[in-house]
């Protein structure tokens, strides 16, 4: 039972893991280009789903991990929209 848990909860926390990683990314690289972010969000979420499957044995494939690579780039977006309502206006 646990064993199907697994990949499930490695595919969810993808979204999440893919900014964090980006975020990485830009302190190791300091001139990353701002277009490259979204395309690297994407080869990220491939990556991560190939890792998924190295570990658990299941795979969503390619396009389904670029897409939850993607994905990460709009849970990025959201959080940043969330700080600047928050926060007053300077």
């Amino acid at each position: 039972m646990a064993e199907d848990l697994i990949p499930q909860i490695i595919t969810a926390l993808t979204p999440v893991l893919v900014p964090l990683l980006i975020v990485l990314a830009k302190l190791a690289i300091a001139k990353l280009p701002k277009w490259s972010l979204p395309i690297l969000a994407m080869v990220l979420g491939v990556l991560l789903d190939v890792l998924n499957g190295l570990v658990t044995g299941t795979t969503l494939g390619p396009m389904w991990g670029a897409i939850l690579g993607f994905a990460g780039v709009g849970v990025r977006e959201i959080v940043d929209q969330l700080k600047k309502a928050v926060s007053p206006p300077a």
